[in-house]
């Protein structure tokens, strides 16, 4: 039984194409926007980007170096749940400020990378059709070179140091739910694998984590100069200045928080979309329900799925117990208080028309 897994992953037909193995790359062969659509040059004005030719090089790297994903998720969760263990009995460290800054970067770079993936995406779709996006040959619509080679390469490699987000949370004792870090451990192995096979879906993951993240982290840094403001306002000695600073934070606050709700509702829709992709796979390529030769081999189809619906699944609950029963908490506990306090005063104005009275 496991011999024909093996076998039923194995999807010779793609590993034998030439394109598989493939380092120097015709680059007029290569779909690119600026071409396409000249009108588009303004969008790529850089030529290093634009000049770009070594994604299939980095692509036999990754697949060369399959193993180096996995050797950082074992030093990754070493690292977490040793820090979370260290940090049980001592203070938090006061890391808001790098957070800040890193948060900043992280949401420059997705912002970076969004500008150059979404319109290459919206364009293939144009020209080539939504089939090229999901099954087309990766070296050809959107892999080896230009800015959309490049940045493909940056959004894999880019994973690695990402995984220190955790290390921020750990050390200022922030609480680390479950998703972080199995978000983290799975995109990592996962896109690592996508580059090095060559997946033809990859340019929707792409575009959309680096869309998810350019809002998510600008949030986040945010939310981390918030913070530093109220731990500011509460060291004021002056009273009347606290409460009046605090009271600016507590409005500053507020008015980030709104982006919370939209936020989470982006990272939900990410993974329906993930989901979608794959049944659209699934609907149209030979290697399963289709009839169509689509370039995106069965280990990598199955490893997605299982991804995109666990995350769906998880950003779903976490959205249910933040937004409908936590924050129905929240409601139901303010309506208590305004109920308890309405009682006492009610209770405090009757006792003291009984003393006039009976003065």
């Amino acid at each position: 039984m496991f011999a024909n897994l093996m076998e039923w992953l194995n999807d010779a037909e793609i590993m034998n194409d030439p394109y598989f193995d493939i380092t120097d790359i015709d680059t007029e062969k290569t779909f690119n926007v600026s071409l396409a659509f000249p009108q588009a040059d303004l969008l790529y004005p850089f030529p290093f980007e634009n000049n770009f030719d070594s994604g299939g090089a980095w692509s036999m790297w990754s697949r060369k170096n399959i193993h180096v994903p996995f050797i950082c998720v074992v030093v990754y969760l070493f690292v977490v749940f040793g820090l979370k263990g260290w940090m049980d009995k001592r203070e938090r460290f006061q890391v808001r400020t790098y957070w800040f800054y890193w948060n900043t970067m992280l949401s420059i770079f997705s912002w970076c990378g969004a500008l150059r993936m979404v319109p290459h995406i919206a364009a293939l779709t144009y020209h080539q059709g939504l089939f090229s996006t999901y099954c087309g040959n990766a070296v050809l619509t959107y892999g080896p070179d230009g800015a959309s080679g490049l940045w493909t390469g940056l959004f894999i490699f880019s994973k690695i140091p990402e995984l220190v987000d955790t290390v921020f949370i750990v050390l200022g004792k922030s609480k680390l739910h479950f998703l972080q870090w199995y978000h983290h451990v799975t995109v990592l192995l996962y896109t690592w694998h996508s580059y090095a096979t060559r997946s033809g879906a990859g340019v929707w993951f792409i575009a959309m984590n680096y869309t998810v993240h350019a809002v998510m982290y600008m949030y986040f840094a945010l939310m981390n100069v918030a913070s530093e403001r109220k731990e500011r306002a509460s060291a004021i000695a002056n009273e009347k200045e606290r409460k009046k600073a605090l009271a600016d934070v507590k409005r500053f606050k507020g008015s980030i928080s709104t982006f919370a709700l939209p936020v989470t509702l982006m990272q939900i829709s990410q993974m329906f979309v993930g989901i979608t992709v794959m049944a659209l796979i699934y609907r149209d390529s030979e290697l399963f329900n289709g009839s169509q030769k689509c370039y995106v081999r069965r280990s990598s189809w199955f490893a997605g799925l299982l991804m995109y619906a666990s995350y769906f699944v998880l950003f779903v609950v976490f959205f249910v117990n933040k937004y409908c029963i936590g924050g129905g908490r929240v409601q139901h506990k303010k309506k208590g208080v305004k109920k308890v306090t309405a009682q006492i005063s009610s209770s405090t104005h009757r006792m003291s028309t009984r003393s006039s009275k009976n003065k």
